[in-house]
C-alpha cells in the first residue's frame, strides 16, 4: 500500500478509536502545536522572529601583496578586468598612491601578489565601523603556493556571488576588508598534506562595516493589538530617553540599539526576544516564580531562563535571590548571573564564589562575567588573584577580564608597529605565551621577564627568521642575533643584536622596518601570523623559550535562542 494511504487509512482508525468519536464521524480538527519552552512562552520570541539577526554573507576580491615568489599571476579575464577598474578607483597606479611607475595590470602580473576571494558575515545589528574576521583564499584555479606574510590590498565586499565572480564597480559596498593575513601558525610547509592550507587564512579583525544592517522584528501572524503589546514593552524596558522600538503596520516593528548597548548588540537582542509580555505586578511576579521553578527541573535550559529574568529587570530580583544557595549548581549560576547582570551585590558575591572554585563548569563563566561588571569592587582584586592559577585556562581568562576593567598595574600594552599589541602581565606561575586570532591582534607574555634560552640556533622553516646567541666582542657577553630573510628580494637582512627577553625579540620582529631617530632600522617587519608562528615553534617544537604556548580559538557562530557559548580555550585552533 502507497505511504499516503497508508497513514491517512491509520488516520481514520485512531480518530474511530478516540473517546468522544462515533461510529462514522471523523474529526476534523487540527491538532495543537506544541507548548513553547518555558523560556520562550509569551515572550517577545514566541510571537515574532527578528529580520536582519542573521549573519548577512559578503564576498568580493581583492590583491595580495607581499609573497615573495608564492604568488600568482593568473586571474580570470571578467575578475582582472574589474580589479584594475577598481585599484585605479582606488588611486593605485598614481604618485599619490606612491606607486606613479607602476600599472594595476603590472601588479597583477608580478609573483609577489595574488588575486584571493575575501568572504565573511555581518553579525546581526553590526552597527557602521564594526570591524569583524574575514576568511581570504587563493583562487582555486591559481598557481598561488602560500598567502603567509601577504597583506590585502583595501577590498570591498558586497552581497556574495561566488568565487570569480565580480561586483560592478561603483556599486554599494557593505563592507571593506585589509590587513595582514593570519596563516594557521602549526602548519608545517615541508609537509605535503598541509601545503594546501597555506593557500588560506584570516584578516583579524580585517572586516569594517559601511553600513548599519536595519532590524526588525515580524510577528508571525499580523495582530494590531500584540503588535502595539510587544512595542510597548520593548520601549518600557530598553526605549528610554527614547522609543527604539517602533510598529510600522500590524506585522513589522523596526528595531534600533540603544546607547548602552552598541557594543554588545547580540546581548540586547537576545533579551528582546526573551522579552515577557505580561503586564501588572501580579502577572509579573507570577512569570519570574515560574521562571525560578523551571531553573530547577532536569534539562532546563538555564541560559535562556536567566535571560528572561534579566530582561524583566531590577523587580525580579528578589525571586533571583531564592536559588544563590541551590544545590543545583546550574540553578545557582544562572541565577546569580541575572541578579549580577542587574547590579545585585548578593549575586557579586555568588560569581566571586564560582569563579575562585577550581574545577567548578562554572568557574571560567563566572570569569568572564566578572570582567564585564565594572562596577563590582570585588571584581578586580579577585581576577588579579586568579592570574596565578594552576590553570592555564583560568588565567588567561582572568588576564583577558582584567583588560575588560582596564587593569594597569599587572598588564602593560606595547604597541608593536601598528601592526598588533603585545601585553606583558605581571605573574610569578610558570611562563606563559598566548596569541589571538579573532576580533584584535594580540600577544601576550605571562612573566615580565621570560627570556630565550642560551645557547640556540633557532632557524624557521624557509629561513624566515634566524636566531643565534653571539658573544659582545667588547664585553664578552652572549646576545641573541636575530635576521631574516627578505622574501622579494631573496637576500638576508642585517642583523640585529638584542638582549634575551622575549618582549625585545617580539618587538623586533614586529616592528616596522623603518629608520629610527639614530638612523638604525627599527624592526624586521614581519606580520603578525608569522610572529606568532615563531613562538609557536620556539616554545613547542624547537624548545627554545621555556614556556607554554596557547592560541586562541576562532569564535563559533552565536545564535540568538542558543545557551551560552562553550568556554575554554584548547591549544590547537578549532579549524
Amino acid at each position: 500500500m502507497p505511504s499516503g494511504k497508508f497513514y491517512a487509512v491509520a488516520g481514520v482508525v485512531a480518530c474511530l478509536a478516540c473517546a468522544g468519536c462515533r461510529p462514522g464521524e471523523l474529526s476534523l480538527k487540527p491538532k495543537p502545536p506544541p507548548p513553547p519552552p518555558p523560556e520562550l512562552a509569551d515572550t517577545v520570541g514566541e510571537y515574532a522572529s527578528l529580520v536582519g539577526g542573521g549573519g548577512l554573507l559578503l564576498d568580493g576580491h581583492g590583491v595580495v601583496a607581499g609573497l615573495g615568489a608564492n604568488g600568482s599571476s593568473e586571474v580570470p579575464p571578467r575578475l582582472k578586468k574589474y580589479l584594475v577598474q577598481y585599484m585605479l578607483k582606488q588611486r593605485i597606479g598614481s604618485a599619490t598612491a606612491g606607486t606613479s611607475g607602476i600599472t594595476p595590470s603590472e601588479i597583477l602580473a608580478d609573483r609577489d601578489t595574488a588575486v584571493a576571494r575575501v568572504i565573511a558575515a555581518i553579525p546581526p545589528g553590526a552597527p557602521a565601523g564594526w570591524t569583524f574576521d574575514v576568511q581570504v583564499m587563493a583562487l582555486s584555479q591559481s598557481g598561488t603556493r602560500s598567502l603567509d606574510g601577504g597583506s590585502l590590498l583595501r577590498a570591498e565586499m558586497h552581497l556574495a556571488k561566488g568565487e570569480g565572480m565580480p561586483h560592478d564597480v561603483g556599486s554599494r559596498a557593505w563592507a571593506t576588508a585589509e590587513g595582514s593575513i593570519f596563516v594557521n601558525p602549526f602548519l608545517d610547509p615541508n609537509n605535503s598534506t598541509e601545503v594546501v592550507r597555506l593557500r588560506e587564512g584570516r584578516l583579524i579583525g580585517g572586516g569594517r562595516v559601511l553600513y548599519p544592517r536595519p532590524l526588525r522584528l515580524v510577528l508571525r501572524e499580523p495582530d494590531y493589538v500584540r503588535c502595539n503589546v510587544i512595542q510597548r514593552r520593548i520601549n518600557q524596558r530598553f526605549g528610554r530617553p527614547r522609543n527604539i522600538a517602533n510598529a510600522r503596520n500590524p506585522s513589522t516593528i523596526e528595531l534600533s540599539i540603544p546607547p548602552a548597548y552598541v557594543n554588545n548588540y547580540e546581548r540586547f537582542l537576545q533579551l528582546v526576544m526573551h522579552l515577557p509580555l505580561q503586564a501588572g505586578s501580579g502577572k509579573w511576579e507570577a512569570r519570574a516564580r515560574d521562571v525560578a521553578e523551571a531553573m530547577q527541573k532536569a534539562g532546563a535550559n538555564h541560559d535562556g531562563l536567566s535571560l528572561v529574568w534579566e530582561a524583566m529587570g531590577r523587580e525580579v530580583l528578589g525571586i533571583c535571590r531564592t536559588l544563590y544557595g541551590s544545590r543545583n549548581r546550574a540553578a545557582s549560576f544562572y541565577s546569580a548571573r541575572a541578579g549580577f547582570r542587574l547590579r545585585d551585590d548578593l549575586a557579586g558575591e555568588v560569581m566571586t564564589r564560582f569563579a575562585t572554585t577550581a574545577g567548578s563548569p562554572f568557574q571560567v563563566a563566572a570569569i568572564e562575567e566578572l570582567g564585564r561588571q565594572r562596577w563590582y569592587f570585588r571584581s578586580m582584586p579577585t581576577l588579579r588573584g586568579l592570574i596565578d592559577a594552576d590553570s592555564e585556562l583560568v588565567r588567561i581568562a582572568a588576564y583577558e577580564a582584567l583588560l575588560e576593567l582596564g587593569d594597569e598595574k599587572l598588564i602593560t600594552r606595547i604597541d608593536v608597529g601598528g601592526e598588533f599589541s603585545l601585553d606583558l602581565v605581571t605573574s610569578r606561575k610558570s611562563y606563559v605565551i598566548y596569541a589571538t586570532q579573532s576580533r584584535e591582534k594580540r600577544i601576550t607574555l605571562f612573566g615580565r621577564h621570560m627570556n630565550v634560552c642560551c645557547p640556540v640556533f633557532f632557524n624557521m622553516p624557509g629561513d624566515l627568521v634566524t636566531l643565534a646567541n653571539k658573544k659582545d666582542e667588547k664585553t664578552g657577553r652572549d646576545q641573541l642575533m636575530v635576521f631574516r630573510k627578505i622574501p622579494r628580494a631573496s637576500r638576508i637582512s642585517a642583523p640585529f643584536y638584542l638582549d634575551f627577553n622575549v618582549s625585545s625579540l617580539v618587538r623586533t620582529l614586529g616592528e616596522v622596518p623603518q629608520h629610527d631617530d639614530d638612523g638604525r632600522i627599527k624592526g624586521l617587519g614581519l606580520t603578525y601570523g608569522q610572529v606568532v608562528a615563531v613562538l609557536y615553534r620556539m616554545c613547542e617544537v624547537d624548545k627554545d623559550i621555556p614556556a607554554r604556548f596557547v592560541l586562541q580559538p576562532p569564535p563559533g557562530a552565536r545564535r540568538i535562542y542558543r545557551g551560552a557559548a562553550t568556554v575554554g580555550r584548547p591549544d590547537m585552533p578549532g579549524e
